[in-house]
């Protein structure tokens, strides 16, 4: 059996992210059981398009789950209940409250923008009525890469000022390792995160370096600065059919329980700090975002030789 998110990154069980509430960004959300679930914390879905959007509670249906499945595995990887694997498969803060911007779909690149932007707006609106502490963004750029300054970018200025106003801001580095990590990851306050490859026997002296985007910005900030499994992370899958299950490239011979499969991409590593920044401060209520920040790379696992490329620490 592959490890799990939890068991992997060394999580005490007594630190779930309890009454801590955190913020995923993405296209589209499902109601499945892994995220939906309200039975040890509560769950809302923010349609951040719509004029007047208010988080909604969000209840667990029995799917079929055919839409959202990105939005799903992020959003598991920071704070899954691992409902259907009766918790053994729980993403970084099983119990952290969850708020769900859901922007809707991408059609474009200048529609992505747009989206993604919006939903930024409704954070910088509302992360204090609602004790939002932290948000992940798990999007790649749509104008640039991280050779431009960031004032260039409107997402990245977005996430300058919700990080100056003191909003934890993590971000995926892309999974394209000839480019330097491109928005958000690129803004000089967002904390990027590249990745590592779970060995099956758990053990992070095995693990290699993920092939993730990497480099210096323009102003200089080194991307990825902590490092979160990237490759074979048992994520839920919501197969549609058999035939998708036996097609899948691990699953049918994973013996991982139904609806679970290995997958990768920072898009989840990055979750897993945001997930990570929550027991910290369920731990520690009443510390800054730029305390919580310091505690993850401070206490990040020094670089393995096998690492170097990567020049970061694991969380």
């Amino acid at each position: 059996m592959w490890p799990s998110i939890r068991s992997f990154l060394a999580i005490p069980d007594h630190l779930t992210g309890k009454n801590v509430n955190i913020a995923v960004i993405d296209g589209i959300f499902p109601h499945h059981p892994d995220i939906a679930s309200n039975k040890r914390r509560d769950t809302y879905l923010v349609r951040t398009s719509d004029s007047q959007a208010l988080p909604e509670l969000l209840a667990a249906d029995q799917g079929p789950w055919d839409r959202g499945h990105h939005g799903l595995m992020s959003a598991a990887a920071a704070a899954g209940s691992g409902e259907l694997s009766e918790g053994e498969y729980a993403g970084a803060a099983p119990e952290a409250h969850l708020f769900l911007l859901e922007a809707g779909p991408f059609h474009t690149p200048k529609d992505l923008e747009e989206k993604i932007g919006g939903a930024l707006l409704w954070l910088k609106a509302n992360w204090r009525q609602y004790r939002i502490r932290g948000a992940v963004l798990t999007v790649s750029a749509s104008r640039d890469t991280g050779l431009l300054p960031w004032q260039a970018d409107p997402i990245r200025r977005l996430c300058e000022e919700l990080a100056g106003e003191g909003l934890l801001l993590v971000s995926a580095c892309g999974n394209t390792h000839e480019l330097i990590s491109n928005a958000p990851a690129a803004a000089p306050s967002v904390l990027s995160v590249g990745g590592v490859i779970i060995p099956k026997d758990g053990k992070a002296e095995h693990a290699l370096p993920y092939p993730n985007s990497r480099g210096v910005t323009f102003e200089n900030k080194w991307t990825p600065e902590i490092l979160a499994p990237a490759a074979n992370i048992v994520l839920p899958t919501p197969f549609q059919s058999r035939k998708e299950f036996l097609n899948h490239f691990t699953a049918s011979s994973d013996s991982l329980p139904w609806g679970y499969a290995r997958t990768e991409g920072t898009s989840f590593a990055a979750p897993m700090i945001l997930g990570a920044a929550a027991c910290i401060w369920e731990a520690r209520p009443n510390w800054s975002s730029r305390q919580v920040r310091s505690a993850l790379l401070a206490t990040s696992r020094s670089s393995l030789p096998i690492w170097n490329e990567l020049q970061a620490g694991r969380c």
